[in-house]
């Protein structure tokens, strides 16, 4: 079904191009930065060098669009200081219409999740046999290549949804630019580009499984609102108990994992990846929880803020 799959090299041509433009701002940025720490602390700046190279999947290279993790690093903080200089840049401005860019980026984030939610099932869960309950090391063989490809686009998917921020930025909705909403964004770069350095494949595809659906059924309820279609108002307070459901499921099967290694049964996939998620699934539905009871469970909730 996805043997001549055109999709991950039309994006890496994308990103790739990108960054051509991007490069003689970039690469003497990362030449200064990695410069400096090589000058103040040579022998810690050497050691993290071995440190990645140590952890890295034979499915990951820095050479490979946004895995050179000086990109991993630099986008979210660009993200957040794009967002704090938007908003002050839009504070004695008219809001813009979004309604046009927002009806396109939804409709794409849409199309996109929809697409890694078929391919990952179908590689990973009826190719590959995964199981749905956890307990899958990641296949560093020549037939993983194609589960670590598509780890691979859902980590760049979380770049275009940066467009969330911009829509809420230009239209200045400031109220709906929370910590849950940027802590968020901003982190899931990190978290994303750490599976596929480290892990990209595995029990970390059920993540990326789940969260892809969500995002099927939130962006597809933000454009079918935003071209008129008023059946799919029934959808929205679901949205949000759906993302709780996304991290509790993931956390019960992360939790059997340790429990797993704790009891002497490795299931051979990185305890130190399952530890990192599990302390950052924990932060997402401590954040996603106290969201909902304000915005749902609250009499001062507005209904006027868009979820994650």
């Amino acid at each position: 079904m996805f043997d001549r799959d055109p999709i991950p090299g039309a994006i890496r041509a994308a990103v790739s191009f990108v960054g051509g433009i991007a490069a003689p701002v970039r690469n003497p940025l990362k030449k200064a930065i990695v410069g400096l720490a090589g000058r103040v602390a040579p022998q810690s700046t050497e050691r993290v060098v071995l440190w990645l190279a140590s952890i890295k999947s034979n499915h990951a290279s820095a050479e490979t669009p946004l895995m050179d993790i000086f990109d991993a690093v630099l986008i979210p903080v660009l993200y957040l200081a794009a967002v704090k200089v938007g908003n002050r840049l839009m504070r004695d401005r008219k809001p813009f219409s979004m309604k046009t860019f927002g009806m396109l980026h939804n409709l794409f984030s849409m199309a996109l999740s929809l697409y890694l939610s078929v391919a990952i099932f179908y590689e990973a869960f009826w190719v590959h046999r995964h199981s749905l309950i956890g307990g899958n090391a990641v296949d560093e063989s020549p037939s993983g290549a194609r589960l670590a490809e598509l780890f691979w686009v859902f980590y760049f998917s979380k770049l275009p949804e940066f467009n969330d921020t911009l829509i809420m930025v230009l239209k200045k909705s400031t109220r709906q630019i929370t910590f849950l909403h940027t802590y968020h964004h901003a982190s899931m770069i990190l978290i994303c580009w750490m599976g596929c350095w480290v892990a990209p494949g595995g029990d970390c595809l059920f993540n990326c499984l789940v969260n892809s659906f969500v995002h099927v059924i939130m962006y597809g309820y933000y454009f079918f609102s935003m071209v008129g279609v008023k059946q799919v108002s029934f959808i929205r307070p679901y949205i949000t108990r759906l993302q709780i459901a996304q991290f509790s499921s993931i956390l019960v099967r992360e939790m059997c994992t340790l429990l797993s290694y704790a009891l002497g049964r490795p299931t051979g996939f990185p305890i130190g990846i399952v530890v990192a998620e599990t302390a950052y699934n924990l932060s997402m539905l401590a954040l996603f929880l106290t969201f909902y009871r304000a915005a749902y469970t609250s009499k001062l909730s507005t209904g006027t803020k868009k979820d994650e």
